[in-house]
């Protein structure tokens, strides 16, 4: 319900004033359509390079701050003009990205209603008599506080399940360095719309003042993404690693979903995910699947998701997907592979009973079973004058009178052999 509130609400934004800033710009293409143009470069830059504001990667909002753009267009063209242009910039990056009409539309209209923040802080403060500088700082903070509120209520209403390890949604030190970098920035760029750049050469237009800071934010944008960049990779990677050692001590486990479970823990870290699964149904809009076979005849697909304000997925999430589930099907297809090499070693391929090797193995449990008290008991005392040693022939001994007789080292010889000595040598009265 929420969701659908919030796109008819930022829909009607969109359409109000996105034709309204092509109409304006049409209007005197002379001038303002290089401005124009720059400024739907500079604000899809700024759309990509997102920055988070929690400290657990993709479980916390993430905003960006095409607010940036906002104090190099005031001189060159009307606030409407100013709100549809960075509303359309980022709603055709973000068509292309994601290709989901909602969450480009959403994005689109959230920066459209911060613009209008910023636009209404800074003429509420230019009305009391503040000075350029601390109006647009004070501004740009408006508008950073007002886009992460809503992103928290959003966060809060739809309520997923998302688990942060104890770890706050925001993060005090994140977002205060944020609100200060994006303070003195929009000072710099609004100082050098009132002057000119600080590059050699003087006598500018606005056009050329405009389009040179729009540059300079481009710039910012583009450094913000390399670092951000930067630091996922080896992230990227520490997680594989760390997957693929889940993946190959999986050989222990005792089913398909154990795997499964031990599948999932490992992409978690891979990549960056709220919820993944592995499931029946193939991959919905938004997500990302990964056909995966655990038993022959039995599709399933490993599904990862994640909250649509957070960035789309990107082929390297796929490709990091895929190489985990190759490595579980190699893990799972291992372990059959040596369970059915034990059952041919340990059965008799006629009869299909356990041979000797079975039996050698059932000995070797037991024994690694027993207690060092039941192996080093002595043997149970024979009762005196039941049995009696015979001293070892060369040959085995047999019973008086007879050609043939018991083998001494049996029990039964042993018996008959005693009785005859006894007979043959009793006395005769």
């Amino acid at each position: 319900m929420l969701q659908r509130v919030s796109f008819g609400v930022f829909t009607a934004v969109a359409l109000v004033f996105i034709p309204g800033a092509i109409a304006t710009v049409l209007a005197d293409p002379g001038p303002r359509f290089a401005v124009a143009v720059c400024a739907l470069v500079c604000v899809a830059a700024l759309e990509i390079a997102w920055i988070r504001v929690g400290s657990v990667p993709h479980r916390t909002p993430a905003i960006s701050v095409p607010v940036l753009a906002v104090p190099s267009l005031v001189p060159v063209l009307p606030d409407q003009a100013i709100i549809g242009v960075v509303m359309l910039g980022i709603l055709v990056v973000l068509l292309v990205e994601s290709r989901r009409i909602s969450v480009s539309v959403h994005s689109a209209g959230l920066a459209g209603v911060g613009s209008m923040v910023y636009l209404l802080i800074a003429w509420m403060l230019g009305v009391v008599g503040v000075t350029a500088l601390p109006t647009v700082a004070a501004a740009s903070v408006g508008y950073v506080l007002f886009v992460l509120a809503l992103e928290v209520v959003r966060v809060r209403l739809i309520n997923a399940p998302v688990d942060r390890g104890g770890r706050p949604l925001i993060s005090p030190l994140r977002l205060g360095g944020l609100l200060v970098v994006v303070a003195a920035l929009t000072m710099c760029s609004a100082y050098w719309a009132e002057t000119d750049l600080p590059t050699p050469g003087t006598g500018r237009t606005s056009i050329e003042i405009a389009v040179g800071t729009l540059t300079g934010s481009f710039v910012v944008a583009l450094i913000a993404i390399m670092l951000r960049t930067g630091w996922d990779m080896p992230r990227r990677l520490n997680g594989l690693v760390i997957g693929s050692s889940i993946l190959s001590a999986a050989h222990r486990v005792d089913s398909p979903d154990d795997v499964g479970e031990a599948l999932c823990e490992a992409a978690a870290g891979a990549v960056g995910v709220q919820p993944i699964v592995v499931q029946t149904e193939p991959a919905e809009a938004g997500a990302i699947g990964v056909p995966v076979s655990f038993t022959p005849g039995e599709p399933r697909f490993l599904v990862a998701r994640r909250d649509p304000m957070d960035g789309a997925f990107s082929g390297v999430d796929r490709r990091a997907l895929l190489a985990l589930v190759a490595t579980a099907e190699l893990s799972v297809q291992a372990r059959q592979n040596v369970a059915g090499l034990t059952a041919r070693a340990n059965t008799d391929p006629l009869t299909g009973l356990p041979n000797y090797g079975a039996f050698q193995e059932a000995l070797d449990t037991i024994n690694s079973t027993r207690s060092d008290a039941e192996i080093g008991a002595p043997p149970r005392r024979r009762r005196a004058g039941r049995w009696r040693r015979i001293r070892h022939h060369p040959h085995p001994p047999v019973h008086p009178g007879r050609s043939h007789g018991h083998r001494a080292d049996r029990p039964h010889g042993i018996r008959c052999t005693a009785r005859g000595r006894r007979r043959h040598h009793q006395p005769e009265s």
